[in-house]
């Protein structure tokens, strides 16, 4: 993985644990290293506690997919896997609008618990050390704990990342994104945009396949017995995922898509260019959309 920077980047995808950016936003991230701009992918987790691989499997798959993607950096804050920090203090269910407050003693009012400050410390010092103008995060609505417990985690941060006395990262000049995207995942959300992925197909298979740990079901030693495997590494999972794909594809008249949704209202200075530059005027499946 490589070291944080100062430097700007363009894009940077969060994801609970490796192999989740890949499997939601992996067309994206290929598709934007192809045009040349700066990518980073910041997880959470290794993923650890899974019921196939292990932390040094991942670290090796990821370091694989992360070579294909291209990617500028790549790190993983080493949060505990199906224990990022609860998700009732995540949101403010406790402490409420005291959250956004940090005490001049240089930490969180008291009672939050000390993961809960140490995961929003390592998730600002990212945020202000990338500097990145576009980030992509997991959705709220999923069905995974650890996603829904990140998406929270993540919006806490990149709104105490522009507070200038939040009590850590003070080398780091405060910073706030462009712009921040939700992937949807396993819930079906009404997306903003669709991006045209339908070059890049192929290599994102290959880039999803090398997570061989994951995506594979696992067998018994000295037999051919399948292990009660995961989700994800059951014989239809890659084709359900192809499947999403191709229907966020069919709804913008391309083979493949991915889609997103913009957490702020889109603005375009210029709308004729703008359609003029993204022909996708023949789709093959129609939102039910009452004008």
């Amino acid at each position: 993985m490589t070291e944080l920077s100062t430097e700007t980047l363009d894009l940077v995808a969060f994801g609970p644990h490796p192999d989740d950016v890949e499997l939601f936003c992996g067309g994206v991230m290929l598709a934007m290293a192809d045009r040349g701009y700066r990518t980073g992918i910041v997880d959470l987790t290794w993923g650890e506690r899974a019921s196939q691989g292990t932390k040094e499997t991942r670290i090796g798959e990821c370091e694989l997919a992360s070579g294909l993607m291209k990617l500028h950096c790549r790190t993983n804050l080493e949060l505990p896997d199906t224990l990022l920090p609860p998700l009732a203090w995540a949101v403010g269910a406790y402490g409420g609008e005291n959250l956004s407050k940090p005490t001049d003693a240089g930490c969180f009012p008291t009672g939050i618990p000390q993961e809960v400050e140490a995961a929003l410390a390592k998730l600002v010092t990212v945020i202000r050390g990338l500097r990145p103008r576009v980030v992509v995060i997991p959705p709220s609505k999923e069905r995974h704990p650890d996603h829904v417990a990140a998406h929270y985690l993540i919006t806490q941060a990149l709104f105490y990342a522009q507070l200038r006395n939040f009590p850590h990262a003070e080398s780091l000049p405060p910073f706030q994104p462009d712009q921040m995207l939700v992937y949807p995942m396993r819930v079906e959300l009404t997306p903003s945009f669709i991006v045209d992925t339908s070059h890049v197909v192929e290599r994102k298979r290959e880039l999803v396949h090398c997570y061989r740990s994951q995506v594979t079901r696992q067998v018994t030693d000295g037999s051919n017995t399948e292990i009660s495997g995961t989700l994800l590494s059951s014989s239809l999972a890659m084709s359900v995922l192809e499947t999403r794909d191709k229907m966020a594809g069919a709804r913008i008249g391309t083979a493949a898509g991915e889609p997103y949704i913009s957490v702020n209202t889109l603005g375009l200075i210029d709308p004729l260019d703008h359609f003029r530059r993204n022909p996708f005027h023949r789709p093959h499946l129609f939102a039910a959309v009452e004008f």
